[in-house]
């Protein structure tokens, strides 16, 4: 692990806020579930900078990507030249964030009693 002081975290810190401005919430519907397909979008996903994070989920989508890129245009041409040309994508539905009320990795640890 490297080791970075005040200037760095300061610096890391800006850019992390900063860097990039447009979230999106993209929700992706499989057209099959086969094998192949589920891998040629896990595949796909893990190599596209854009995706912050990728779950399957339940219910009405199969997975859901929080995206961050630079403007509304950036968006439309992820949506256009890089998902949707993965093979057994049926669906995909985007919104953006308007704001962001909370966004943390951060768990409340108490002390063992």
């Amino acid at each position: 692990m490297v080791d970075i002081d005040d200037i760095d975290r300061k610096i890391l810190q800006a850019l992390q806020q900063d860097g990039r401005i447009t979230n999106a919430e993209i929700n992706i519907s499989m057209e099959r579930h086969r094998r192949s397909d589920i891998e040629a979008v896990r595949k796909a996903v893990q190599d596209m900078n854009e995706v912050l994070e990728c779950h399957h989920v339940t219910g009405e989508f199969d997975y859901q990507l929080k995206v961050v890129v630079r403007n509304r245009a950036e968006l439309e041409q992820f949506v256009l030249d890089r998902l949707s040309t993965i093979a057994g994508i049926a669906h995909i539905r985007t919104s953006l964030v308007f704001s962001e009320i909370k966004s943390t990795t951060r768990l409340d640890v108490k002390p063992s009693p």
